[in-house]
């Protein structure tokens, strides 16, 4: 997966990941221990080391103009790539793929941003309240968010693969709620390049109208707990694009709107195992740069006639577009 940036919107002065003004990340180990020192703030000790959590709003400032003031924060997102079918399958290595230190170097040294790192919660939890969600998970999701942190990379954890959410919307929202609870109270106060995103593309059952019910409950209990951290939200309908008018934000001054791009689909899931008669599109090319920017013109066209998005507007929220490709 690819994150890419609106055109221009990088351009100017946005921090890169190198950036000395971002807190140091901190990296969890087995010998970590927190303490509290009555004030709010939280510091971490370990063997290694003793510093300050960092503090998402001590990277980003949110001025009157909040969209303006978050853009930077958005921008750093730019180039990512999704670490799939490893921690969103029912065992990690089901699907042939274990994550490995050296992938998140390799990453890194070819000139990607950011990490994506689906992860299936629901397979690890509890069905009953409180829904208390695996050690062991949260120990291997701490070792790949540490791993991303430590080569400078920004990493977004979601919530992927709900499967029973999408299909029963009302009776899962207690337990989708319950999820939330526990991972932005295990990540508060960590680094701002930690993002959050709600859920991947909702489907099925979670229609528009259930989903945009959802997003401000779910929203609620990250904020209790983690007041400052950016979280991406899409639209329902699998965070098409051309379902981004049916989206109603709240407000919030710190949400990143994702949307999921996967025309012409020809090409971008030619040998996909999952679509039926994929592997007939093998070899599939987007032609050449004329008919591409024609092809973007018609899709822009079609996305713009859509009704103005409700609530407060897509021009405060910064909008961070994925890419599937089908080789890097």
């Amino acid at each position: 997966m690819v994150m890419v940036m609106p055109p221009g919107v990088a351009a100017g002065g946005v921090p890169r990941s190198d950036d000395h003004n971002v807190p140091r990340p901190f990296r969890p180990s087995a010998t970590t221990k927190e303490g509290g020192t009555g004030d709010g703030d939280r510091t971490r000790v370990t063997k290694r080391r003793r510093q300050p959590a960092a503090r998402f709003f001590r990277m980003v400032t949110v001025s009157g103009d909040a969209g303006m003031a978050f853009d930077a924060t958005n921008c750093r997102l730019g180039r990512g790539i999704s670490f799939g079918n490893a921690l969103d399958t029912l065992r990690e290595g089901d699907a042939g793929f274990r994550l490995r230190e050296r992938y998140f170097a390799e990453v890194r040294d070819a000139g990607f941003d950011t990490v994506r790192l689906p992860v299936k919660w629901s397979a690890h939890a509890g069905e009953s309240s409180p829904y208390t969600i695996s050690p062991a998970l949260f120990e291997r999701v701490d070792w790949a968010i540490g791993e991303a942190l430590d080569r400078g990379l920004n990493i977004v954890v979601n919530v992927h693969h709900y499967d029973e959410l999408n299909d029963a919307p009302q009776e899962q929202r207690p337990r989708f709620l319950g999820l939330w609870r526990q991972i932005a109270a295990r990540y508060a106060g960590w680094s701002g390049r930690l993002y959050f995103e709600l859920l991947n593309e909702p489907r099925a059952a979670m229609t528009a109208k259930a989903w945009n019910e959802l997003i401000p409950l779910a929203l609620a209990v990250v904020r209790e707990r983690d007041p400052g951290r950016a979280v991406i939200v899409g639209p329902a309908r699998m965070n098409d694009i051309g379902a981004l008018p049916e989206l109603e934000l709240p407000e919030d001054d710190r949400l990143v709107v994702g949307v999921h791009y996967y025309a012409p689909l020809e090409f971008t899931h030619q040998g996909a195992a999952w679509r039926e008669g994929a592997d007939q599109w093998v070899g599939t090319t987007w032609g050449d740069d004329t008919a591409r920017r024609a092809y973007r013109r018609r899709e822009s066209a079609g996305l713009l006639s859509g009704p103005p998005l409700p609530g407060p507007g897509l021009a405060r929220y910064a909008v961070a577009c994925r890419i599937w490709c089908s080789s890097l």
